[in-house]
């Protein structure tokens, strides 16, 4: 299945390529062309010499896949989600269409940039499992919810132990959103014999290193033999985080361990200066996207290590690349000091807000590969993302070079 994109002056389209034995007489295609079904995107299609491709309306929508590499996913944007889930089920039911023909993957469900109403692909020739793919798809949100909020966690491992059963259903799940989940009490007085197991291997050499494993890999590694409770007990406690990522230090108690890890500071001393040096602890969740828009790539996420006094480090940090605005901006600039760095002007979404009509919410998207290369994409937005006057297709990553021109509609910048 080839997905693209398409913008047609303002309106913008994935589009499935080249269909084969397409019939604009089938049922469902006059279902999903005749009716206005909600929480489904509009739907049309083209036939160019002989192939037809089928096009979705996706203007002023972002694409799921996207939504979530900054801002974390909240309770409010899962339950959201879940209640859009169940309102597809049911028009689907109402117009007789076949739920197995929605593509519930990241890369076909859109959404607002505020992520509070969502929309799906159906796919009159696609043949899948919808419940198996709505498994498959929380495996991701597992990756990309808030794990700052502790409803949203209870919530979110809440849905997925639902999820573990073979015969699960929606209703299960809206259970799972309609519960008041008791809340443990604030203090612990049994040790599990799985923090025993913890202290002592804290006090381990640190064994070999191993190859990276997933966060799903861990994740599911941490639930083997923990029910509910013992997630709301990690939960309350602070240490779901650390648990999940295998967190450890050798010659580090395990209260000095918990206290570094939940505050946010590792502090370690220089090696031959004994100067302290606090560096901030940044964990993220969430894995930012390659290059192909159908695959997953490293992006890393780069921090900013504050010191105290002065020292050299064997890596200098790289230097700050800016952003200088020319034209009607001229005079304001902005650094570019975190990657992915969003432009737009929903304040508290993006990284620099510009508050001016023709540019979108959600407007255009900075980033930097592993080799230090700057890529740059248009977010779907209304009035396009140029770069060097050549404009971008939605959801495409572009090379960026400092000394590029970037103009958001009419609003022009320096990459600098």
């Amino acid at each position: 299945m080839n997905i693209s994109f398409r913008k047609n002056l303002n309106r913008s389209y994935m589009v499935i390529e080249k269909i084969p034995a397409f019939s604009e007489n089938d049922f469902m295609v006059q279902m999903l062309l005749q009716n206005d079904i909600r929480t489904l995107l509009k739907f049309r299609y083209e036939t160019v010499n002989g192939k037809t491709d089928l096009l979705y309306d996706i203007s002023s929508r972002q694409v799921f896949q996207r939504q979530f590499e900054i801002n974390k996913m909240t309770g409010e944007n899962l339950k959201a989600f879940c209640y859009s889930v169940r309102s597809m089920i049911n028009a689907l039911e109402e117009y007789l269409l076949e739920p197995n023909n929605i593509i519930l993957k990241k890369e076909c469900i859109f959404t607002d940039p505020e992520g509070k109403q969502y929309e799906f692909c159906y796919h009159p020739y696609y043949h899948g499992d919808i419940m198996m793919e709505f498994r498959e798809l929380f495996n991701h949100i597992l990756q990309i919810i808030n794990y700052e909020d502790e409803k949203t966690v209870r919530l979110a491992y809440e849905i997925h132990a639902k999820l573990q059963s073979d015969n699960f259903t929606l209703a299960d799940i809206m259970e799972a959103l309609n519960s008041d989940l008791p809340i443990p009490s604030p203090k612990i007085e049994k040790i599990e014999s799985e923090e025993i197991d913890l202290l002592e291997e804290l006090n381990q050499p640190l064994p070999e290193v191993i190859p990276e494993r997933s966060f799903f890999e861990k994740i599911s590694d941490y639930l083997k033999g923990r029910n509910l409770i013992d997630v709301l007990e990690d939960i309350n406690n602070k240490e779901l985080r650390m648990k999940i990522d295998g967190y450890s230090m050798a010659g580090a108690s395990h209260e000095r361990q918990m206290q570094k890890y939940t505050n946010g500071n590792i502090k370690q001393e220089h090696a031959q200066g004994g100067v302290a040096v606090d560096y901030s602890h940044n964990s993220t969740s969430g894995v930012p996207l390659g290059q192909s828009f159908m695959e997953e790539s490293v992006y890393p996420q780069r921090q900013r290590l504050p010191v105290k006094g002065t020292i050299l480090l064997e890596d200098p940090e790289p230097d700050l690349r800016k952003l200088v605005g020319r034209k009607s901006q001229q005079g304001h600039d902005f650094d570019v000091d975190g990657f992915p760095f969003t432009i737009g002007k929903l304040e508290g979404y993006v990284n620099a807000v510009i508050n001016v009509p023709a540019v979108s919410r959600l407007h255009a998207r900075i980033y930097q590969k592993p080799n230090g290369d700057y890529q740059i994409e248009d977010m779907n937005s209304t009035n396009g993302t140029f770069v060097n006057n050549q404009r971008m297709s939605p959801y495409t990553k572009t090379p960026l070079h400092v000394g590029d021109v970037i103009a958001l509609a009419d609003e022009e910048f320096e990459f600098r």
